[in-house]
């Protein structure tokens, strides 16, 4: 039987594991994947030994999910999994190093290969299995924590306080610590040397790159969206040039090609186009472009221009879903940067359409300010024990700071005045767009840029005739909100569960401290 058959996969007993690393040196010299680089790491839960919670050790890889996320997010089809053997594979030869499948994947298995500009992630050592042996992280652990077992053997758990829950159904399991246990500790460990020199080699972990550093995306979304505005506009009878529009389109998607690991290859991402939506955007923008060639050869074709136009605006939607894993605050699934609305709005003032471009701003302003806003624990109880009188609106805001954000807790358990879906909660966790009750320098800088040049442009618009001024202001606060965008995107991280996990089951046990810390399993 191959190692990764149906219900088979990787055990971790978290009593065994010392965090010794042995796993994450053997995966890097097995795959030869140079000092300082591994598909395997490992993260400590509770690392300052908080007595409210366990302590314990997580040996992170690809845990080879059956509904594996990086490979329905793969534009170039790259990752498949061999439903015989349960393996999910990675293909170099194929791979554009996008680095999307690591935004895609939770866990952070996907790393990019700076010396072929690949992904690269677990490939439980094929030559090794091929012969019958253990994969080599399994075989290096001095204490037998990590091994390749039977998922559904008693005992085992398919959750562990740090390891992230979602629908991928990973071929991972663990043997939970035993009650008022510690991990086991051993006299035998990497040599400190080793491990100081190694890390020393090591670039620091990023998911997919540093978002904050990939400009050409910046400057292709910015572009894709303006250029789909022009395009409606000539639909709707504006007169612009089609020659320097197309060569306008086919210089943006020459620049979004930069940020690729091997952009020659981009041509494969039309095979990922039934799950992927990076490869939506490729190929429908490739799309847009090629019709906006087509409309300057055939100038005279409304035919041409109004199907240029329509496949812009799929192309947009495809680039903010292209987004989804990594936008911030994740509850919010429009974003007041949005191209789709960016397009939108500049479409309509290039019109000269003021009505439409004030709901337009307004809805987007709304969303920024939704973003923004100083969400004060304070301000939840005061709508938590307002007068009756006023529950609609009462009970409407607390959904929506509800719905928004989770990042400060509150207390707000057995409160009559709260919706009742609420009152049994001892402590809610508002998200991650909360912010100081006083916006810092910064914030109110941001959000005079965002709001202060659109709002004198829609004024212009009013009294002026000239659409051009208004234009360039209203574009200002635009492409401001869209390099914010960029500078909060961050996939959800290893480190981030771990740390929303701790806090959650400190708080848990911090009211009653006899209670034995979770995540122990029951003696």
């Amino acid at each position: 039987m191959s190692v990764m058959a149906s219900g088979i996969g990787f055990t971790l007993d978290l009593n065994r594991c010392t965090g010794c690393r042995a796993c994450e040196l053997a995966c890097s010299t097995e795959n030869d994947l140079g000092f300082g680089r591994s598909w395997r790491r490992i993260e400590t839960f509770n690392a300052e030994r908080d007595p409210r919670a366990s302590h314990h050790h997580l040996s992170i890889a690809c845990n080879h999910c059956e509904n594996a996320p990086c490979a329905a997010a793969c534009p170039a089809s790259a990752i498949a999994r061999d439903d015989a053997t349960g393996v999910v594979t990675l293909n170099p030869d194929r791979c554009m190093g996008c680095g999307y499948c690591a935004w895609a994947c939770p866990f952070e298995a996907p790393t990019l290969d700076e010396r072929d500009g690949t992904m690269g992630k677990c490939t439980l050592c094929p030559d090794r299995t091929a012969q019958g042996d253990r994969p080599a992280c399994v075989e290096a652990c001095p204490t037998d924590a990590l091994a390749v077992g039977d998922l559904e053997s008693a005992g085992l758990t398919a959750s562990a306080p740090g390891f992230p829950e979602t629908t991928a159904k990973s071929a991972m399991r663990f043997k939970p610590l035993r009650a008022g246990a510690e991990p086991l500790e051993t006299t035998w460990t990497v040599d400190a040397e080793v491990l100081a020199a190694f890390d020393a080699a090591r670039q620091p972990h990023t998911v997919g790159g540093d978002l904050r550093a990939e400009w050409p995306l910046l400057v292709f979304t910015l572009a894709a969206a303006i250029l789909v505005a022009l395009q409606t506009t000539v639909v709707l009878g504006a007169t612009v040039p089609f020659l320097p529009l197309a060569l306008a389109a086919a210089v943006a998607a020459g620049i979004s090609t930069l940020h690729l690991g091997r952009p020659e290859r981009t041509w494969r991402a039309v095979a990922g186009f039934g799950s992927s939506w990076l490869s939506r955007e490729i190929v429908m923008y490739g799309a847009f472009v090629g019709l906006l060639g087509f409309q300057v050869a055939v100038p005279d074709s409304d035919g041409v221009s109004l199907a240029a136009a329509m496949v812009g605006w799929v192309a947009l939607v495809a680039v903010d879903r292209v987004y989804d894993p990594v936008r911030r605050p994740r509850s919010l699934s429009v974003h007041s940067a949005d191209v789709l609305g960016m397009a939108a709005l500049l479409t309509v003032v290039m019109l000269g359409e003021l009505s439409l471009a004030l709901v337009i701003a307004g809805v987007r302003w709304l969303l920024f300010s939704l973003k923004q806003i100083a969400l004060r624990p304070n301000s939840l109880q005061w709508w938590a024990s307002s007068r009756p009188k006023t529950a609609i609106f009462r009970n409407f805001f607390v959904r929506l700071r509800i719905s928004l954000c989770d990042v400060q807790e509150v207390r707000l358990r057995g409160n009559p005045c709260l919706p009742r879906t609420y009152r049994k909660i001892s402590r809610f966790r508002l998200g991650n767009c909360a912010v100081p009750s006083r916006l810092s320098g910064w914030e109110r800088a941001r959000t005079a840029i965002r709001v202060l040049p659109p709002a004198v442009g829609l004024t212009l618009m009013a009294v002026a005739e000239n659409v051009w001024i208004p234009l360039i202001l209203i574009s200002i606060g635009e492409i401001a909100d869209r390099l914010f965008f960029y500078l909060e995107l961050q996939p959800t991280t290893i480190a981030e569960t771990i740390a929303d996990d701790l806090k959650k089951i400190s708080l848990e046990n911090g009211a009653s401290p006899a209670t034995p810390p979770s995540g122990f399993a029951a003696s």
